[in-house]
């Protein structure tokens, strides 16, 4: 009785995960922007998207763009949701351009915080070279192999066997 409820607790945290995840899918931060007193958040992250990615959005393909809480003593980050997925992976294709050309600014998908704390956890095990997601999961790599990996796997004894059992 008791497993049975624990796997049915397990079922709704997944599917409540993956809701608040869909909700997010066409969400996306941009981290290192210089705040400005009465700025325009959406001229200025289109400006910014525009010169480090080289991708032209246009207004009417961004939904919601604003500021949102973050490190004290750090520019906040802005969180942008697109109209579409499609408008989203168009500029998302360009964050490494970003990365490398944008002098500290960064575009991160905006992920749940269960997910948040899953990449965290596989980052610190030993065995795992990088950790990311994409399209609402999360995967982690080791020896050149990628693995699905879900919210649940909480120890790094159920991490390890997950990889094991990708070796064979």
């Amino acid at each position: 009785m008791l497993r049975r409820r624990h796997k049915k607790m397990n079922l709704a945290y997944k599917r409540s995960n993956y809701n608040e995840h869909y909700s997010r899918k066409t969400n996306f931060k941009v981290f290192g922007v210089a705040e400005r007193t009465e700025e325009n958040t959406e001229e200025l992250m289109m400006k910014v998207i525009e010169k480090t990615a080289g991708v032209q959005v246009q207004r009417s393909d961004v939904i919601a763009c604003h500021r949102i809480p973050g490190e004290p003593g750090k520019h906040r980050p802005i969180l942008v949701k697109m109209r579409n997925s499609e408008c989203k992976a168009k500029v998302m294709k360009n964050r490494s351009k970003v990365k490398k050309e944008g002098n500290g600014v960064r575009l991160v998908d905006d992920v749940t915080r269960a997910n948040a704390e899953l990449i965290t956890r596989l980052m610190r095990h030993e065995d795992v070279e990088s950790a990311w997601y994409f399209n609402c999961a999360v995967y982690g790599s080791f020896q050149g192999k990628r693995v699905k990996f879900d919210i649940t796997d909480d120890d790094p004894d159920t991490i390890a066997r997950k990889m094991r059992s990708k070796r064979r």
